[in-house]
């Protein structure tokens, strides 16, 4: 059929179809309907396929319309909506304004949410910088993570203080601002400065020498924690028995024969400057993947489709409600709040990753491909001892977890992509502050773009690799 229609933008990410059916094809419709009820229904006095279509219009005149009715819009809204329009739809068609008089054109409007449309700048354009820990503060860390693991507690000599993280073995006898005596400990060890006692008991304690002796005070806040020891006093009579404090071995080819197979601290040092590089690389494309794409997601300008949006965020939200609900420390209304608000947060974060994805998928001409994704499923069933075959056929007939893969698969050659055409710029940093410093100013500024590419036009076509649906999970 040859349909008659007017499709308007109605809002950004909505169309509406106004369809016109002529009155002929309306007919030719019903006529159809009743030939194939007059083949099979049966009415007294009548054989089968010969009761005369003005008594099935006696009796079956409106269920017959309703059904033409149904029949006109469906096959509009799947030649003209899904085919001809080539549209990419993402949410369920509504139906509206249905008019049928007699004599006249059948008319009716469809209106359907579409991809969006958007800009995403070329990824050639882009210059990210990257910060990586000099490869010689690797090796300096990776060496004092080795040191500590062979530290050994070593007694300190008699005339030596004691220091915050030395171990301390005490005997005391604890009593109350009265005088009375509460507790007696033959022995008690400790870590100076961890608080376990009181902060001001450790205080007190720092520059203790074995065979001291001391009595220590403190008294508790009187918003202290536990009402029993609020505003109230006490008194330990301390004896210092043993301190041990924490020693590092000397670096030196002795401790490079105790923690590796190497003969010299010069060779343990070149395997862990290798070491270094390979962290490296895969922090930068840690960073690229989990910094940069998240920050350019965010930084896109993406109207998405509000009825899409709605339908997801309930979706998440019936997902998350049991486990909202387990939570006994919060009222019925609070939950609600946090579901409503985090339900509709991670539906937009998804969605609009799902079609900043897709552009770039588009854009680029990224494929993943099911000889990819076989491959990693060979090797996940070999890891459990299961049939390769057996285990990729189980999995593509339940579809979730392939789904999941191809969305994976999908990132890594997005990220790909990314490293390969930005221009990447490796910041070296030496210190946690310096790492800090840089995530805040990289987090407070937008990704940088060169001044040509800025104004090229990259607006979106419709991407042809993502098909939403509003039952389907949106994944990334």
């Amino acid at each position: 059929m040859n349909y008659n229609y007017e499709l308007k933008e109605t809002a950004p990410n909505q169309r509406v179809f106004e369809f016109e059916i002529p009155q002929k094809e309306f007919d030719r419709k019903i006529n159809k309907i009743y030939n194939e009820v007059r083949k099979n229904i049966h009415f007294p006095g009548f054989r089968k396929g010969k009761v005369p279509v003005a008594v099935l219009k006696k009796r079956l005149g409106n269920e017959v319309k309703t059904e033409a009715i149904n029949e006109l819009i469906e096959d509009a809204i799947r030649e003209v909506i899904f085919g001809e329009s080539k549209l990419m739809i993402v949410s369920t068609p509504e139906v509206t304004d249905v008019v049928v008089n007699d004599d006249q054109p059948m008319k009716f409007s469809v209106s359907v949410e579409v991809v969006p449309e958007f800009e995403i700048p070329p990824f050639d354009s882009m210059t990210i910088e990257v910060p990586l820990y000099h490869e010689d503060s690797i090796v300096e860390d990776m060496l004092n993570r080795m040191r500590e693991d062979i530290g050994e507690m070593v007694p300190l000599e008699d005339d030596e203080g004691a220091l915050e993280e030395d171990e301390m073995v005490i005997r005391y006898i604890l009593k109350d601002g009265e005088g009375n005596v509460i507790e007696e400990k033959e022995e008690y060890e400790f870590i100076l400065g961890s608080g376990d006692v009181h902060p001001e008991f450790d205080k007190q304690l720092i520059g203790a020498k074995i065979n001291d002796t001391k009595t220590v005070e403190i008294t508790y806040d009187e918003d202290y924690e536990s009402e029993e020891l609020q505003g109230k006093t006490f008194h330990f009579d301390i004896e210092v028995l043993d301190i041990k404090r924490f020693e590092l071995p000397e670096l030196d080819d002795t401790f490079a024969r105790t923690v590796s197979q190497h003969d010299t601290l010069e060779d343990l040092k070149k395997e862990l400057y290798d070491q270094a590089l390979r962290i490296q690389e895969s922090y930068k494309r840690q960073f690229i993947k989990t910094h940069v794409l998240g920050k350019l997601v965010k930084e896109v300008e993406v109207k998405l489709p509000e009825k899409m949006l709605a339908e997801y965020t309930q979706t998440v939200k019936e997902r998350w409600e049991n486990i909202f609900l387990r939570d006994e420390n919060i009222t019925d209304e609070e939950k609600e709040d946090i579901l409503e608000n985090v339900s509709k947060a991670h539906a937009l974060r998804q969605l609009k990753e799902y079609f900043v994805y897709g552009e770039i998928t588009k854009r680029e001409g990224i494929k993943v491909t099911d000889r990819e994704v076989d491959t990693i499923l060979e090797e996940e069933a070999l890891s459990q001892n299961q049939d390769p075959q057996k285990y990729i056929k189980k999995l593509r007939k339940e579809g979730d977890q392939i789904r999941q893969l191809e969305d994976i698969i999908l990132e890594e050659k997005i990220v790909d992509l990314l490293m390969d055409k930005a221009d990447i710029q490796l910041k070296k940093i030496s210190t946690k502050e310096e790492h800090d410093e840089f995530m805040k100013n990289f987090l407070d500024s937008p990704i940088s773009i060169s001044a040509e590419e800025e104004t090229q036009d990259t607006t979106s076509s419709t991407p042809e690799t993502i098909e939403p649906s509003p039952e389907k999970e949106v994944t990334a």
